[in-house]
């Protein structure tokens, strides 16, 4: 879900908001309507009035959504909305695609075409026109990098954990997942290797004291062939062999966001530990050592080269997304701008 090009500023002690763009002039002036503001994606925003209310603008300023719902979130071509205390869908001009009747909804994320909803501590499967799916059907969802914490829970008010913390969604898994619950307590599927058989899971052991700190998370591998769970590393406390640009020192991995399973008995790590900068790791299961990388993931090559985005200066263009593709073991074998 790509930002575009205007972001939020603040004036009188955060009260007031108001949209610069990335020369640092002002497109849309600050104003007392905009006590809380929001990034801009394809054209639109939530604010957030100073009644706790939260509506949309576009991108001179107009509201196309009077601020009256008690949450908002942009779903890319939609919009998940909280009305007195149920959750339902909205396109971009306030039009109602399934009136809020449900006691949650995680958003809709990438090019996912489903997502799930909760009644009454049943989850239940709908897709973007609100119409539910075969209760039966079993769909992954996976949550890139950190953007759905911080907009779904921080910039709207919401608590993005409610329903991983709070709610029954051992439901709608898997019957060999419910050991994980079982075992590890209420955690979060990120990844599954290509055979099935190993999946990776983030927890939450300690959550964040406010909207600018991060928490602790711990991440674990489930063997389904021998049912063995194994415990990978912990944010902030697990102490590895980290290498980076060929000097090796002794430190913990900051943040745990996010998790895929690579080739080689290796994994791909990445979190952003200060809301800016993400950094990532190619750990070595066996040896437990990793290799530290900035950027996020953006995929694996036929031929085993995992793929990082990462932002890069250069002398014509300034601030611009880059391609890199390492090998393995952590060698930056290319790296190309994104838009090639």
């Amino acid at each position: 879900m790509p930002s575009d090009d205007m972001f939020p500023y603040s004036v009188e002690d955060e009260i007031a908001f108001g949209y610069m763009n990335l020369k640092g002039e002002k497109v849309i002036k600050e104003s007392s309507k905009f006590y809380r503001a929001y990034n801009f994606v394809n054209g639109y925003a939530v604010f957030m009035n100073s009644n706790g209310e939260y509506g949309l603008i576009d991108k001179k300023g107009n509201i196309t959504i009077r601020a009256k719902y008690q949450g908002m979130i942009q779903c890319d071509d939609l919009l998940v909305y909280r009305d007195n205390g149920k959750y339902g869908l909205l396109t971009y001009s306030g039009e109602f695609i399934l009136r809020a009747c449900y006691d949650m909804i995680i958003p809709f994320v990438g090019d996912n075409s489903y997502t799930y909803a909760c009644d009454n501590k049943e989850w239940i499967l709908i897709d973007k026109k609100g119409n539910e799916v075969d209760k039966n059907t079993y769909y992954s969802i996976f949550f890139p990098e950190k953007i759905i914490p911080q907009e779904f829970g921080m910039a709207n008010n919401w608590n993005f954990y409610e329903y991983w913390h709070e709610s029954d969604y051992v439901d709608f898994l898997k019957s060999e997942q419910k050991i994980i619950f079982e075992k590890l307590g209420n955690c979060l599927q990120v990844d599954v290797s290509p055979s099935q058989q190993l999946s990776l899971y983030i927890r939450e052991d300690l959550a964040p004291e406010d909207e600018w700190s991060v928490g602790t998370n711990s991440l674990w591998m489930y063997n389904q062939k021998n049912g063995n769970i194994n415990f990978i590393a912990r944010s902030g406390e697990t102490i590895i062999e980290k290498t980076y640009e060929n000097e090796t020192t002794f430190s913990s991995i900051n943040a745990i966001d996010v998790a895929k399973i690579l080739p080689q008995n290796k994994l791909f790590i990445s979190g952003c530990p200060d809301g800016r900068n993400v950094e990532s790791y190619i750990y070595d299961i066996k040896t437990k050592k990793a290799v530290f990388l900035y950027g996020s993931f953006h995929g694996i090559t036929e031929n085993d080269l995992l793929i990082v985005e990462q932002y890069r200066v250069t002398s014509d263009k300034g601030r611009c997304p880059f391609l890199l593709f390492y090998d393995l073991s952590g060698n930056c074998i290319k790296s190309v701008p994104l838009e090639e």
